[in-house]
């Protein structure tokens, strides 16, 4: 009896698989189109791996392993092994191939696995050492400033400030004080002052009431000389002082005291000037004595035997006359008189001159 052709693909692959029946010879085209699929399904394979390994070594770094508490990230289905879902991304994996039950090879067509795309999950941090620096290096930095040789010089002329002399200015200061003074009366009391400043200059004021009032004494000057008089003692006298700039300063107050005399001396000249005759060139002296209160003298001349005379500008009791010749016979004579007002004169002196 002879042997029936099986019913069915799984009968029939059965008997190739115990040696019933001799498998058929694949054709060639059928082993190149076998080699295409199993080299497609390997680089995807590949693909896929890398991909997953990528995704969970950033998820790493980021977050640790997971591994769903298994300790495996993968599992075996089917006999086959599935790479773990990697960020809820759906892989694809091959379908096994079931061979045709047909006698003839049944024509096997690779069907290409599509990978599925797999999203990077970027860190937003960027590593310092991957960030690129925004500095410029200080070698490639353009300078802007102007080299000095080339920066245009503008030569101002000098103009001459004319000089404005500064004037400093000198303190006003009193530096001599006027000191209180008694004469007897008839006497002269000298009163005196000296100050330091720019362009100084003096009143002198005086007291009747003991300093409660002052009026001008009508003297301008440094120093004066008041007349012992009996209702001058204890007069006040001061002095104002001022500058050019208008600062004004007082002295010291300064006490004249009078001695009064109960009885006035008389008037009396007790030496009286003598005549003398001298060589020309040598000098003749003419001295006159007088006794009063407060005597002063002063000498007169005549050219005319008498009938004029004039001052000889000698205010001194005794003075020296130089022997010329015109001044032989020359008439001298004193005019003596005291505080009182009283005055006399003296004899008259003649100068004789001996020509050689």
């Amino acid at each position: 009896m002879s042997e029936k052709s099986p019913k069915n693909s799984d009968e029939k692959v059965n008997q190739y698989n115990r040696g019933d029946i001799p498998e058929p010879a694949e054709s060639p085209k059928k082993k190149k189109m076998s080699l295409i699929w199993y080299i497609v399904a390997g680089v995807s394979l590949m693909i896929i791996g890398a991909a997953i390994a990528l995704v969970l070594s950033r998820s790493g770094k980021e977050a640790g392993p997971s591994d769903n508490g298994t300790g495996d990230s993968h599992a075996v289905v089917n006999n086959e092994t599935t790479a773990s879902p990697a960020s809820n991304t759906p892989v694809t994996t091959a379908a096994p191939v079931t061979a045709s039950p047909t006698t003839e090879a049944p024509s096997v067509t690779a069907v290409p696995t599509t990978a599925a795309p797999v999203t990077a999950v970027l860190s937003t941090e960027v590593p310092s050492s991957e960030v690129p620096p925004t500095e410029m290096p200080s070698s490639e930095v353009p300078s802007t400033e102007m080299p000095s040789s080339e920066v245009p010089t503008t030569e101002v002329p000098i103009t001459e400030v004319p000089t404005t002399p500064v004037w400093v200015m000198t303190p006003l200061v009193i530096v001599q004080q006027p000191v209180s003074v008694t004469v007897h009366e008839g006497e002269n009391a000298v009163f005196t002052v000296v100050a330091q400043g720019d362009g100084v200059q003096y009143e002198w004021e005086a007291s009747y009431d003991s300093g409660a009032t002052w009026g001008s004494w009508d003297q301008y000057t440094s120093s004066i000389t008041v007349y012992g008089k009996e209702n001058r003692d204890g007069r006040l006298f001061r002095c104002k002082v001022w500058d050019q700039y208008g600062n004004t300063i007082y002295s010291d107050v300064a006490v004249m005291g009078v001695i009064v005399q109960s009885t006035p001396a008389p008037l009396v000249i007790v030496q009286q000037p003598a005549s003398v005759t001298v060589h020309e060139g040598e000098n003749a002296v003419f001295t006159v004595v007088a006794e009063g209160d407060g005597v002063q003298y002063e000498w007169e001349a005549s050219y005319d035997s008498g009938t004029t005379w004039g001052s000889w500008d000698q205010y001194t009791s005794s003075i020296t006359v130089y022997g010329k010749e015109n001044r032989n016979g020359r008439l001298f004579r004193c005019k003596v008189w005291d505080q009182y007002g009283n005055t006399i004169y003296s004899d008259v002196a003649v100068m004789g001159v001996i020509s050689p």
